[in-house]
């Protein structure tokens, strides 16, 4: 009787020490991570830099912390009549702010993207031909949520 009864808490502080905290909340983190939601509404330029300006959105129930967001990104251009769809390296981006976002709620975050004038050239160029309308922005790199690193893969386009 006795091993049966180590048994169980040997069994339950197993699963409330090893696996709830390493297996059960970053699935459960992961989850959450994934129904963050993040919307392109304006772009600036100040310098060199393109500072991309998003809404992000929470719909779940528990608070996310976002302490990191590294990475790079990537103007998608579709095709536009006779000319093939192209994509080039807009620069890298990070942003290194704090921010809590609560249950149910959104919050607006700054995406600073470094890059060099010369690789904003194919940008201007495609915006005097009129087709930064059709541009997406695909974001890749790293996220840092509640204190775990998250891969990042998110297609942007610009809403009003």
């Amino acid at each position: 009787m006795l091993y049966v009864a180590g048994g169980g808490l040997l069994a339950w502080v197993l699963y409330e020490r090893v696996i709830k905290p390493r297996v059960i909340a970053p699935a459960k983190l992961l989850h959450f991570t994934n129904q963050l939601r993040m919307y392109l509404i304006g772009v600036k330029f100040k310098g060199d830099d393109v500072i991309f300006d998003l809404r992000l959105q929470n719909p779940d129930s528990t608070a996310l912390t976002i302490n990191a967001l590294v990475g790079e990104v990537t103007v998608l251009i579709p095709p536009m009549g006779n000319i093939p769809p192209r994509r080039y390296k807009l620069g890298k981006a990070a942003n290194y702010q704090k921010i809590t976002i609560g249950p149910t709620s959104e919050t607006r975050y700054n995406l600073v993207v470094k890059t060099r004038f010369l690789g904003l050239l194919p940008w201007f160029v495609d915006m005097v031909q009129g087709r930064v309308n059709n541009q997406r922005y695909l974001v890749t790199g790293t996220i840092n949520i509640n204190g775990r690193t998250w891969p990042l893969n998110k297609q942007l386009a610009l809403t009003v």
